[in-house]
């Protein structure tokens, strides 16, 4: 299905919260759905997603949820280090807890 992509900024008290939103192409009525974007804001994969959801017939939209705090088009780049540390391994959080529980001066339940 043909979509099209917009921004649109929704007027509220103290800013306006930058939007975006995709649709179906043909006009029409369609279901609509509201993407809450995560801590990232709008990153290429909530992007995709509304696209993909508006190609199934849906109207899809997506707002910065940081409208007060972040610049319009902010997106908050993913941090690949903590994918790398010691509690993102598998069974990482055990071991973690087993050495915090074992440290000097940590109470034993």
């Amino acid at each position: 299905m043909v979509v099209t992509t917009e921004y649109v900024d929704i007027s509220l008290p103290v800013s306006p919260m930058r939007t975006f939103v995709d649709a179906p192409k043909a006009e029409g009525q369609y279901p609509g759905i509201w993407c809450y974007s995560d801590i990232f804001q709008l990153t290429p994969p909530l992007l995709r997603f509304c696209v993909q959801l508006a190609g199934y017939g849906f109207v899809a939209a997506a707002a910065e949820i940081y409208r007060r705090i972040e610049l319009p088009r902010t997106v908050i780049p993913f941090d690949e280090f903590p994918a790398m540390s010691r509690t993102a391994r598998p069974g990482g959080h055990f071991r973690e807890f087993y050495r915090l529980s074992n440290s000097p001066g940590s109470t034993r339940i």
